[in-house]
């Protein structure tokens, strides 16, 4: 069981059945609790886990009463929380997504063989679960799946007993539509346009520095250029000169060999010839 369900203790006595009762039920270390009937019905809590056991009395005799029953145990364990599964995120083209509620039920005894135990399943869409998908009062399958077609949040818990006894609520389920390219065409475009304008402006500025940079060399060549031109006139000059004398010079020794060379004069001869030429 779990804490805050409802559970009925019955006792029977065999053979006794048309006979008017009044029972105990006894655990060890607690008070006995006294009922007017075959049955105790109350709410348990997790000091409620132990052993139970009964023995009953006629009401019109108290001296003739049953054995006492064998013991039962009930070990009763904290709320349970629903646990909430999917088997796919997005929902495909015209599809649908299952979702599947169950809850982890850790007491040792079967509630699939009695279909007021059973859980049954509730299911929510929307921020904190605006909206029912399915009625209070509707048998729920007991399977604890349910197909969706729309995007949203979902939650689901479980329900069962009489009263009815709920679980904690699951943690939400987000199913989304799968993105295509007609939805994102809008942020790639406004993307694109700002890449596009950042691209004009570093163009800009560059084409600016460019033009800045090559006016300043215009400029630095132009002073250069006025203010040497008088030295670089001389030295062309004087550079000018130096070459035609030197050529002068040049033809003048070569006309002085070459009739030494011409005449058939041996090496010194022409020695001689040379140096005569330089006196």
């Amino acid at each position: 069981m779990f804490s805050g369900e409802t559970i009925t203790l019955t006792c029977e006595v065999q053979g006794g059945e048309t006979t008017e009762w009044t029972c105990e039920w006894r655990r060890p270390g607690l008070a006995t609790h006294r009922t007017n009937s075959k049955d105790w019905t109350f709410i348990v809590s997790q000091s409620s886990s132990g052993d139970y056991l009964c023995q009953c009395k006629l009401r019109d005799d108290w001296y003739s009463s049953t054995q006492r029953s064998n013991a039962i145990t009930l070990s009763v364990s904290g709320k349970p929380k629903a646990q909430l599964d999917r088997n796919n995120a997005e929902l495909p083209p015209g599809g649908r997504v299952t979702l599947t509620c169950t809850v982890n039920s850790l007491s040792s005894f079967s509630y699939t063989s009695s279909s007021s135990s059973a859980w049954k399943y509730v299911w929510y869409r929307g921020e904190n679960c605006s909206e029912l998908l399915t009625g209070e009062e509707a048998v729920f399958p007991s399977n604890g799946e349910i197909n969706v077609s729309e995007e949203g949040l979902y939650w689901c818990r479980g329900k069962r007993g009489q009263p009815v006894y709920y679980t904690i609520l699951s943690d939400p389920i987000s199913i989304v539509l799968p993105v295509t390219v007609s939805s994102q065409l809008p942020v790639m475009l406004i993307i694109g346009i700002i890449i596009g304008i950042v691209l004009i402006i570093l163009l800009i500025l560059w084409w600016r520095y460019r033009r800045s940079k090559h006016s300043c060399c215009i400029s630095f060549f132009q002073s250069e250029s006025s203010g040497q031109t008088p030295a670089t006139d001389h030295g062309v000059n004087r550079i000018g000169h130096a070459y035609m004398t030197l050529l002068h010079v040049t033809t003048s020794i070569y006309h002085t060999l070459h009739p030494c060379g011409a005449a058939g004069h041996d090496e010194s001869q022409a020695v001689k010839c040379t140096k005569r030429e330089d006196k």
